[in-house]
């Protein structure tokens, strides 16, 4: 075995390795830790339980199990109940986590900064319960931690508690404050901790159209030695950079930052939300040829992913691939929605954000109503719709209440719908969806009403690019019906040619 002055610097190493979110390089310092003399193994197991807890919290429950008997003085006891608590809590057990932070109590003011620490991990799992608020007095107690990066989290979690109360410019400021602890404590700070804070704080400025918390998560992503192990919060804070920009008119800056968010996403399933991304800014920019590669770079992506077994956003893809799909292949779109119908937001972690206030109502009735509403059920789709602009509307969030009322304008043709979308554009200046004043949805169209839902599909493909053979292929229709239900379509239009059907789409607003 190795000197115990060699097993502490492999401890040490380890615990810095924590911070800086390498946990696999933790675990790999740690192996066989369990056998260290007592006096290094103590502190050893509790930090390889820490690395385990941030992968999998069951890895951690068993560890923790596993050796008990090594953990003896007070602080490594508080440290070990506090850790057991917090695994339980992500694992959703919260009766199990209350039990084990009333054991942390007991030894709490028998060591540094106890109460402040536990204090934290109170606020935290009421956050996950819904049953904190902002101002309460764990809140209040876990600012105290003289640790950076407990007052970070401290503010995370008080931020998050006003997001459940809907005041996002209160979450804003105090995500602002964390990063700004983060960024000034030289490198003590959890990496971990400050990832999670950077990725929020980009999506809820974003949402809300607040320029100055889009730029204080710009300059706290670029200052953050990012690391695989929070490879997702940086997919998801590039994306949100990404999409940001280009709401703004930045579209060099949209298309760089999308396109790395593709080479950042860490599984297929991210990959294929990061495409779909991209297929939706493509729309947005009429270029419907482009969109089609996207669209189908995501589907072949999703093809055998466990969706039963994501536990992120993630499975928001299913419902981007439903919806994108419908008018190409409404067999693999309703597969799409279908799956998501299954796993739905239910089972999500506690720690992701929107399940713990209304925007994950709003978002789940969203996804619903635009898989309805691609499955031609007009008057769920817009129930569902509707109930999701609510939601989104009184929050002020701006960029989803814009989505929610492009679909209703769209199932509607009520222009009261499109003028409410073009409302919310008008808090991103600059946005290319205002451009020149041209509305922000197609308008209902006579000729698109009378077309069968396969002619529909078919049209838009065709005008998208796609010749008869393509076409072919994708509807899985023999080249005959293929021309024969084009040349009904061109009729419809008063048309010869394909390029005739494109410039009268255009013209009608369709394309």
């Amino acid at each position: 075995m190795p000197e115990p002055g060699d097993l502490r610097a492999s401890l040490a190493s380890a615990a810095q390795a924590l911070t800086e979110a390498r946990w696999d390089e933790a675990l790999a310092l740690l192996e066989g830790c369990e056998a260290w003399p007592v006096e290094v193994a103590e502190h050893a197991v509790l930090v390889k339980a820490d690395a385990l807890t941030r992968r999998d919290p069951a890895n951690a429950l068993a560890w923790l199990s596993s050796t008990d008997d090594l953990v003896e003085t007070d602080e490594a006891r508080f440290q070990r109940e506090l850790l057991t608590g917090r695994a339980y809590a992500n694992a959703r057990n919260f009766d199990s986590a209350s039990a084990r932070f009333e054991r942390a109590r007991r030894v709490a003011d028998r060591v540094e900064n106890g109460p402040a620490r536990l204090a934290y991990h109170l606020a935290r799992m009421r956050w996950f319960r819904r049953t904190g608020t902002a101002d309460g007095p764990d809140i209040a107690l876990a600012l105290t931690n003289p640790d950076p990066t407990g007052r970070a989290a401290a503010l995370a979690i008080r931020g998050w508690l006003h997001a459940s109360a809907g005041n996002f410019a209160l979450q804003i400021a105090d995500f602002r404050a964390a990063l700004e602890i983060a960024t000034s404590a030289q490198g003590a700070c959890d990496v971990g901790t400050a990832a999670s804070i950077v990725h929020a704080l980009a999506r809820v400025a974003f949402e809300t159209a607040d320029a100055d918390g889009v730029e204080a998560a710009r300059r706290a992503y670029e200052f953050l030695r990012w690391t695989p192990c929070v490879r997702v919060d940086q997919f998801q804070t590039v994306r949100i950079l990404g999409m940001d920009a280009y709401v703004r008119g930045d579209i060099v800056r949209a298309q760089w930052l999308l396109r790395e968010a593709t080479h950042f996403a860490p599984s297929p399933a991210w990959q294929a939300l990061a495409h779909l991304d991209r297929a939706l800014v493509a729309q947005f920019a009429g270029n419907d040829a482009w969109a089609l590669d996207e669209i189908e770079t995501a589907a072949e992506l999703a093809k055998g992913v466990p969706w039963g077994e994501m536990f992120g956003e993630e499975r928001f893809a299913l419902v981007g691939l439903a919806v994108m799909l419908a008018p190409i292949d409404i067999g693999r779109s309703q597969r799409f929605a279908a799956t998501f119908s299954r796993v739905g937001l239910q089972n999500l972690a506690p720690t992701y954000g929107i399940i713990n206030d209304v925007r994950g109502v709003g978002y789940e009735k969203y996804a619903f109503g635009k898989i309805e509403q691609t499955q031609g059920n007009r008057d769920t789709a817009t129930s569902a719709l509707v109930e999701a602009y609510n939601v989104f509307a009184i929050i002020n969030y701006h960029f989803q209440s814009m989505l929610c009322a492009q679909a209703l304008a769209d199932v509607t043709g009520d222009e009261t719908w499109t003028e409410r979308a073009r409302g919310h554009v008008a808090h991103y200046p600059g946005s290319p969806l205002m451009r020149d004043g041209q509305p922000l949805v197609k308008k209902r169209d006579p000729v698109i009403d009378g077309l069968t839902p396969f002619q529909l599909r078919l049209a838009r493909a065709h005008w998208a690019g796609l010749d008869v053979a393509q076409l072919s292929r994708q509807f899985s229709r023999s080249a005959y019906t293929i021309e024969h239900q084009l040349q009904a379509i061109y009729d419809a239009f008063n048309v010869r040619t394909a390029t005739g059907l494109r410039e009268v789409a255009r013209k009608r607003g369709l394309v």
